[in-house]
């Protein structure tokens, strides 16, 4: 399989069919997947815009629940900081 940018933190399914991973570095940000033993993979959907922590220069990490739903971590306190007042006895 020859994939334009980088195969990001990959993950098996369940059934052991498909190999899902995040497509970063590219022209176009997606997360795809492709079956065993298949030389092209498929679009699932864009990851354009969308807010996740910058764990380095390979993006986010990404994966998949138990259930199969993809999974990433979004972080978004980094960008904001909150005051605490704490009384304690």
């Amino acid at each position: 399989m020859n994939e334009p940018g980088n195969i990001s933190y990959p993950s098996w399914s369940k059934d052991g069919e498909y190999l899902y991973f995040d497509n970063f570095m590219a022209d176009h940000l997606t997360a795809r997947r492709v079956r065993f033993g298949a030389t092209k993979s498929e679009e699932l959907y864009t990851l354009e815009g969308f807010q996740r922590y910058d764990g380095g220069p390979s993006g986010s990490w990404g994966g998949l629940s138990p259930e199969g739903d993809r999974l990433y971590v979004r972080d978004l306190s980094v960008q904001e900081i909150y005051p605490l007042d704490v009384e304690l006895p």
